[in-house]
């Protein structure tokens, strides 16, 4: 009862007070100030810090105090975590030969050995392990124009232990910040790059006697004719032929014959010059091609070759060759360069063998003849 007498009623006492706050023109509901959840920081709060979910989490003991700090924590490493679990090394450098690194993944030390606070104190810089060999071409990239739009590149580096690894470093320049930072990835590409490199080998060099194929040969021989016909220097190009080979096939047996092409090669190799150039051309020939003799040096090199096979048992057998020499003209193409050489190398087999023709004349003659 109220103090009239009269029962207490709170539902018209509400009537009235909105009537009056009408009549006056205030406002009839309170507005409220809306807001983010302090804890997770996603649900709309209108009146509180928190929102109905967190709160009932907290009073069923899920949450308890301190809760809001530690899971703002949490979500601030959870960039460093997702960045942690990217296959490579994730990196921002400056845009300079050094490429100091600013920020680096952990797993930069087990690419290079160095961890990542050597990186970003400054004591290593990405730049200093860029292998020698790699550096200009690097630079030459990172110079460029337009690296916003991203860059690619493959290179070596040296890790703590001196070790050699390949890396594929793909970013981009950002332009966010000034001065300009490098954002990129490094990976480590050594096991696919040894592969690479070991097919690329192969594909190029003899699997018996492991000098160029004929395949490198036309090509190498094709530039350098071009470099000829530009600067009009001399060449000589040598077919050798190994004397009576079928016959130590049959003798001996295959093996044997292979042995004697591994020797020949050898021998070979180590008796021209370190720019000249040597290839399996099939068989048992091979082909030289000395770059920067005409046909006078090019005959004394052929009879240095041929006595050197003939002073020194292959396979413990006895070895010689025939040679047949052609130097380089003005308009000669290389396969006719390859023809000149053979046909000297038919007139020097038919001479007797064990001995060196050169080409001259669009006909072969003997020029040094090797005793028997």
């Amino acid at each position: 009862m109220s103090r009239s007498g009269t029962p207490q009623d709170p539902h018209g006492r509400l009537e009235r007070t909105l009537e009056i706050r009408r009549r006056h023109g205030a406002p009839t509901t309170r507005r409220s100030r809306s807001h983010l959840c302090e804890v997770c920081e996603n649900a709309v709060v209108e009146s509180g810090s928190m929102c109905a979910a967190c709160r009932a989490r907290m009073l069923a003991g899920v949450v308890g105090g301190g809760t809001a700090p530690r899971a703002r924590a949490d979500r601030g490493r959870q960039p460093q975590d997702l960045l942690s679990r990217v296959p490579g090394v994730v990196y921002r450098a400056s845009p300079d030969q050094h490429r100091r690194l600013s920020f680096v993944t952990d797993a930069v030390a087990e690419l290079t050995g160095f961890h990542a606070e050597e990186f970003t104190s400054g004591r290593v810089g990405l730049g200093r392990l860029i292998h020698p060999d790699d550096q200009s071409s690097v630079r030459a990239v990172l110079a460029g124009r337009n690296l916003t739009g991203g860059f690619e590149l493959e290179y070596r580096i040296l890790t703590a232990s001196g070790e050699v690894r390949w890396v594929s470093d793909r970013g981009r320049r950002s332009s966010r910040s000034s001065p300009n930072w490098d954002e990129g990835l490094l990976i480590d590409v050594t096991e696919k790059r040894v592969s690479y490199e070991q097919l690329l080998h192969e594909s190029r060099h003899d699997a018996l006697t492991g000098v160029p194929n004929r395949r490198t040969l036309e090509v190498r021989l094709a530039e350098e004719c071009a470099r000829s016909e530009r600067s009009g220097a001399p060449m000589t190009a040598l077919i050798i032929d190994a004397d009576h080979f079928k016959q130590v096939n049959d003798t001996y047996g295959h093996d044997a014959g292979d042995r004697v092409l591994v020797g020949l090669a050898e021998r070979l190799h180590g008796a021209i010059r370190q720019y000249d150039i040597l290839a399996r051309f099939g068989g048992e020939e091979f082909v030289v091609v000395l770059l920067g003799a005409n046909e006078p040096e090019g005959t004394m090199l052929a009879e240095r070759l041929c006595r050197t096979v003939e002073a020194t048992r292959i396979a413990d057998l006895a070895v010689t060759v025939s040679i047949g020499g052609a130097s380089w003209q003005p308009g000669v193409t290389p396969d006719e360069l390859l023809k000149r050489a053979d046909t000297a190398l038919y007139a020097a087999k038919a001479a007797g063998r064990n001995r060196i023709s050169v080409f001259a004349d669009a006909s072969p003659t003997d020029e040094v003849t090797a005793p028997h």
